[in-house]
């Protein structure tokens, strides 16, 4: 193989590599994106719950008050 023919299959290695790296790139900056709004969406969810376990808490104590025999008291 000469010289020229070696840094043909050289120059399409390294182009093929490029493009591969370029396209990782690309879904590693989506999954990033992705994972950031999972993040986000995580924690409204959780200060959600966070708030509807609260408002649970305050209905029962509330509830309770008024009839300590409901099984929910016990």
């Amino acid at each position: 193989m000469n010289l020229e023919a070696k840094d043909g299959l050289k120059d399409r290695a390294i182009a093929s590599v490029k493009e591969d790296a370029a396209s990782a790139n690309k879904r590693t900056a989506k999954l990033e994106a992705n994972s950031a709004k999972l993040e986000v969406e995580n924690a409204e969810l959780k200060a959600k719950a966070k708030k509807a376990e609260n408002e649970n808490a305050l209905i029962k104590s509330y509830l309770c008050g008024k009839d300590k025999s409901a099984t929910f008291c016990k």
